[in-house]
């Protein structure tokens, strides 16, 4: 991923030291990246909601509106779910052609082989596993506190129908669509952009933003820790194909046991968490051996960096707007919950079996 290469004509020595500010016309060209990234990811948004808005009018009649009597979950359909799930990666999808399209950007260049073998995207995946176990252990420490404390995230109290429409539909949309749509978008319109600052930056950054823009606090953890990983292997291997195959492989492993629900509901649980210590154990494993034999070293962050990044982006108004969005869907999520009636057994075991 291409440096973004600022003007440093007026740098100048002072007392020793060189001064590495950036010029107010460097500021500008900067704020204005930042911006573009800013207005991406708004329309990206307001596009999602407008796919979804249309999809439920057109199909408004085979819509169905059931709930769990026991779990007081919403029971989500085929259609539902189809809405659901494909509208977010279809406006992500969307907004990689049409921001680079903008942009006159060469599509090929995102997908870049020269670091794609079977062993870097071996040890990639691996890595991936490693942070998506300890982004799960962080969300089961979550939902404990906030559900002791008497909160819950409504939102996510939904169930699948145990159809094989429905259950395709589920698998597609997590396996293939959302990590195809997702890297497309984070990774090859938030991070790209924003690396030509500093790549080490554009990597937490869009990491944030992925996190953030899932819209509750167990998915935020997740999604950001694992958009760690996703933006470094993005970097290192100057390719979306990497970062695309990771998080399939991760989405995968997190699918087998509602594959496995669908022949048989008493397999969910014990496949959930059989998958989830195979993949932990895997992931140590490959992280450790990576870390030691390959190394991980993040992007340099000079004070250079430092001046162009943070300072100028708290100043870029669109993308204030969005995190803006963003948090306050994280926080409306979260609502209080009654505790004197709370089955925290049963909500705590609802919780780790849906929140992969």
């Amino acid at each position: 991923m291409d440096n973004f290469h600022a003007d440093t004509n007026n740098s100048c020595i002072t007392s020793g030291k060189i001064d590495v500010s950036p010029s107010t016309n460097e500021k500008k060209r900067i704020r204005k990246l930042y911006n573009g990234v800013g207005g991406a990811m708004l329309a990206q948004y307001f596009l999602m909601y407008i796919i979804v808005l249309v999809c439920y009018i057109l199909f408004s009649g085979s819509i169905t509106e059931e709930y769990n009597e026991g779990t007081g979950a919403a029971v989500v359909g085929f259609t539902e779910a189809a809405i659901m799930f494909c509208s977010p990666a279809a406006a992500s999808i969307i907004m990689f052609f049409v921001y680079n399209g903008i942009c006159h950007a060469d599509i090929k260049s995102f997908l870049s082989t020269d670091k794609v073998n079977g062993m870097y995207i071996l040890g990639a995946v691996l890595v991936a596993f490693f942070f998506h176990q300890i982004g799960m252990i962080l969300e089961y420490g979550l939902a404990i506190v906030l559900t002791v404390v008497g909160y819950d995230t409504p939102e996510l109290n939904i169930e699948l129908m145990n159809d094989l429409p429905t259950t395709v539909i589920d698998i597609f949309s997590s396996v293939i669509l959302a990590p195809i749509g997702e890297e497309l978008f984070f990774r090859g319109v938030v991070l790209r952009q924003t690396s030509r600052v500093s790549q080490r930056f554009g990597i937490f950054f869009s990491a944030f933003i992925f996190g953030i823009m899932h819209g509750n606090p167990y998915q935020f953890i997740l999604a950001s820790l694992l958009g760690l990983v996703l933006g470094y292997i993005a970097v290192d291997s100057n390719s979306l194909i990497p970062p695309i195959i990771c998080h399939m492989a991760v989405n995968l492993m997190a699918s087998v046991s509602d594959i496995a629900a669908y022949f048989d509901e008493a397999l969910y649980e014990p496949v959930f968490y059989i998958c989830s210590l195979i993949e932990l154990v895997v992931g140590i494993v490959g992280f450790i051996y990576i870390k030691r034999n390959v190394g991980i070293k993040l992007p340099s962050y000079t004070e250079y960096h430092k001046k162009r990044t943070m300072p100028i982006m708290i100043t870029s108004a669109l993308v204030v707007i969005m995190v803006v969005i963003y948090s306050y869907d994280l926080i409306t999520s979260i609502e209080p919950i009654d505790v004197t009636n709370a089955d925290y057994t049963e909500a705590m075991k609802y919780l780790i079996c849906n929140l992969h």
